[in-house]
């Protein structure tokens, strides 16, 4: 990178409804029982695969589905004997709550020259942004970063830094993050799959701003940025569109798979120096089992990964915007 560029402004934007991860459970069991699984069983595999409490506490999310007697779902109509709602009211959703929530923010914070949109939970056009924006004077170039998954938060920056390179130095790039993962859960498909994925995922809203200047404080520097593909991966996790939403697949081989790439990827930072050593590291907190084989793999302290815990802890994964 030829200019330096600085991350400020983090703005998390809290989802409306948060529930216990015991709560979950429960949902999920009286769920299960309209498709003539018995509260034991669905009790037992929970037990046996789902993340546990002492995990993941907490999470939020935008639907109230979650947060009703199952009977009185807006999404998922287990009423109706699991008719889950078709993927164009996914949409609908998403298309209504992120348009109204980036009205809400834009009220309050100035508009950007540059907005990058990322999310891999919603499609719809006009998004969310150009709705927000579309009656107002200032013109933003708004880009979208789609379909990219949880570690679309890298190429993101990618872009910001591509659009910012040879503009002025007061020239400003949003970067959100709308996720609503929550809204592809699957609660008519009792494999041990989906109980991991619907007890690990959740709804999570993020804003923050990219710039050659540090406007304000806290704030980081960018030093680098880089990705990579691990080879022979490519049917560990899949983000599939569906009829009835999204569907995911993910593997039991992903922590290992990620821990052991990393272990020779960025052996040559950590190798030499004590700068990164001691440094405190944000891990994407994909899951348990990724922090703790990242953490013993690099030999990090509990202490220089508690940041990532606690966001496992008390929002779970919440995709890109973790």
């Amino acid at each position: 990178m030829g200019n330096v560029f600085y991350l400020t402004n983090l703005t998390v934007l809290e989802p409306p409804n948060f529930i216990t991860q015991d709560e979950s459970f429960a949902w999920l069991v009286k769920a299960y029982s309209f498709h003539d699984h018995s509260p034991e069983r669905v009790q037992k595999l929970l037990g046996r695969v789902a993340c546990p409490s002492s995990q993941v506490a907490t999470r939020g999310h935008y639907l109230n589905d979650f947060s009703v007697d199952p009977t009185e779902t807006e999404i998922f109509h287990l009423k109706k004997g699991f008719a889950t709602g078709k993927l164009q009211s996914r949409m609908d959703f998403f298309s209504k709550s992120m348009s109204k929530l980036f009205c809400d923010v834009y009220k309050e914070r100035p508009q950007p020259d540059e907005l990058i949109h990322v999310t891999c939970t919603g499609y719809v056009s006009p998004s969310p942004p150009q709705v927000a924006f579309a009656a107002s004077p200032k013109d933003t170039v708004i880009t979208h970063c789609y379909h990219m998954g949880c570690y679309a938060h890298v190429p993101a920056l990618r872009i910001g830094i591509g659009l910012l390179e040879n503009k002025s130095k007061d020239t400003k790039c949003d970067i959100f993050h709308t996720e609503l993962c929550s809204l592809h859960f699957q609660p008519e498909n009792m494999t041990a799959e989906q109980l991991v994925i619907q007890s690990l995922f959740a709804d999570g809203t993020v804003l923050y701003q990219i710039g050659k200047e540090p406007t304000a404080a806290p704030h980081f520097e960018v030093i680098a940025v880089s990705e990579k593909i691990i080879p022979e991966t490519s049917e560990h996790m899949a983000w599939s569109v569906g009829e009835q939403g999204f569907s995911m697949t993910l593997s039991k081989d992903v922590p290992a798979a990620v821990t052991d790439f990393l272990k020779k990827e960025l052996s040559f930072w950590i190798g030499d120096t004590n700068l990164f050593r001691d440094a405190l590291w944000a891990i994407h907190p994909g899951g348990p089992k990724i922090l703790d084989g990242i953490k013993s793999a690099f030999e990090f302290t509990e202490s220089q990964v508690r940041h990532s815990r606690q966001v496992l802890l008390e929002r779970g994964n919440m995709s890109s915007a973790t």
